[in-house]
């Protein structure tokens, strides 16, 4: 068995019913799966239903790549280890589809030469 990605109980995406299907659309990603952060949230949704109506707001005027360096700068600025780990690298590598710059973003972000990060769009 899988170690439980935290110590609360959580409701599988399959298994929500009430009002968690349908918070649950809005942040889904690509493939369908919702990510264990949000699933860890699934007894109480209402953080869910914050973040998507903030964070995840689709008239955001800024690219979704450019968001990825920035929630990873604020991550480590506020010493998030778990922010850390999930935005550096993997999501933002999908989003630029480029992994050599990527990884130019963020180790120029990283060192605090965020002028020299390349930036144009992907």
């Amino acid at each position: 068995m899988a170690d439980p990605i935290c110590r609360l109980d959580i409701v599988e995406p399959e298994d929500a019913d009430g009002l968690l299907p349908e918070t649950h659309e809005p942040i889904r990603r690509s493939d369908g799966s919702v990510h264990d952060l949000y699933k860890a949230m699934s007894l109480r949704p209402e953080p869910i239903r914050w973040a998507d109506g903030h964070l995840h707001n689709r008239e955001n005027a800024l690219p979704e790549w450019y968001l990825e360096p920035v929630a990873t700068m604020v991550a480590r600025h506020t010493s998030c280890v778990y922010a850390q780990t999930h935005h550096h690298g993997a999501n933002l590598r999908l989003l630029v589809g480029d992994a050599a710059r990527a990884d130019a973003m963020l180790d120029a972000a990283a060192a605090g030469r965020e002028t020299d990060v390349p930036g144009s769009a992907p």
